[in-house]
């Protein structure tokens, strides 16, 4: 083991940073589905010079033997999750390992574990980037499938990795698949043809803005006991999406309406990344054209933010739009319709997904740690 094994990295120093950033895709680039996020997104992320982090406390260390660096991961303290959730918790993210590098892997974790320990943390979650819009969970089956979007794909080592250091897997993550000829689906949708008091209506471009205030507000308060979430402000929620509003389909993002009032939501995408794999991190203007004319075309789409109001519970609101939505697919000749991320404990969501014939199997596992 070289005598300085692990070596921690300030997010200030733009050339170690960029360094930082382009190691994850030198050590998984050569997997098929491997899809890496974009240079200049994650560029900001850690800069703290997005909305998302700019209040969070992030480091950054290497680890490196003979071959060179073989992994690497970013700190987070998030002071508004703390809040949120009234725990002084923090995260590894921005995961990236080589194989057979167990020992390098269990000395940098072990420095980033003190490094948080020094700032009052007592219990790591990991991997999560600081806001579950930036990513969280490991991969802990179906390697050989194409990973939803937004959804990340890594090797199985490591969760050997995490498991070996101590973590244990906490948070298993629910992905439903849709089956539009099961028994469910149809009852499912001979039930909206007969709802009258539900009115459901696609996002309108026109009023963008308020309209995403509506999903944002909806998310927030439903969201809350979720592990993973804490409110995003207006500006992170804009952010987020106004990037993508010349692709997005109005018809994928969905208000369900009972006498005018806004009482549920769906969000879905489509599956980019077939696309998005291509682009190895970049995303400049040639990047962008591409997105634009052939981002349009995908096989595979999926619900990942649903949510009704509590009062409006029981009327069938979350079936109606998973109907609408489903419809709106079939007539695109969409093959594959996911439900997705969905905690093992959120009874009521799986069975929604179950509803309109959702068949859920547990896909990804977020990993916590108490560290003394």
């Amino acid at each position: 083991m070289p005598s300085e094994p692990v070596r921690e990295i300030s997010t200030k120093d733009g050339k170690a940073l960029r360094d930082f950033i382009v190691l994850e895709r030198q050590i998984l680039g050569g997997y098929p589905l491997y899809v890496s996020n974009y240079d200049q997104d994650v560029t900001r992320y850690l800069s703290g010079k997005s909305a998302f982090t700019r209040d969070m406390e992030i480091s950054l260390f290497v680890a490196c033997d003979d071959r060179g660096d073989v992994a690497c991961c970013a700190t987070l303290v998030n002071p508004r999750y703390q809040e949120a959730k009234n725990e002084k918790v923090g995260f590894i993210g921005y995961f990236a390992a080589a194989p057979d590098c167990v020992r390098y892997v269990e000395v940098m974790l072990k420095r980033a574990e003190g490094w948080l320990k020094e700032r009052g943390i007592r219990r790591v979650i990991a991997p999560y980037n600081g806001n579950v819009a930036l990513g969280t969970g490991f991969l802990t089956a179906a390697f050989e499938e194409e990973p939803v979007m937004f959804a990340s794909w890594n090797p199985p080592y490591y969760i050997d990795y995490f498991i070996q250091a101590g973590y244990e897997p906490s948070y298993p993550l629910w992905i439903y698949t849709i089956d539009l000829a099961s028994e469910k689906f149809q009852a499912a949708e001979k039930r909206a043809l007969t709802n009258q008091s539900v009115r459901v209506r696609p996002i309108d471009k026109r009023q963008w803005h308020s309209d995403l205030e509506i999903f944002r507000e909806m998310i927030n308060d439903t969201f809350s006991n979720e592990w993973e979430w804490y409110p995003l402000t207006q500006e992170e929620f804009c952010k987020y999406f106004d990037q993508i509003k010349i692709m997005v389909d109005p018809h994928q993002m969905l208000i369900a309406e009972v006498q005018g009032t806004p009482v549920g939501i769906w969000i879905a995408f489509p599956n980019w990344n077939p696309l998005t794999r291509g682009m190895q991190g970049r995303l400049g203007l040639w990047q962008q054209m591409q997105f634009f004319w052939r981002g349009r075309h995908y096989d595979a789409a999926g619900c990942a933010f649903a949510a009704v109001m509590p009062e409006y519970r029981g009327m069938g609101i979350s079936s109606l739009l998973g109907v609408h939505l489903c419809h709106h697919y079939q007539e695109l000749g969409v093959k594959k319709i996911f439900y997705y991320f969905v905690n093992e404990n959120n009874h009521r969501s799986r069975r929604a997904a179950e509803s309109i014939g959702g068949v859920g199997r547990v896909v990804y596992h977020t990993y916590d740690k108490v560290i003394t």
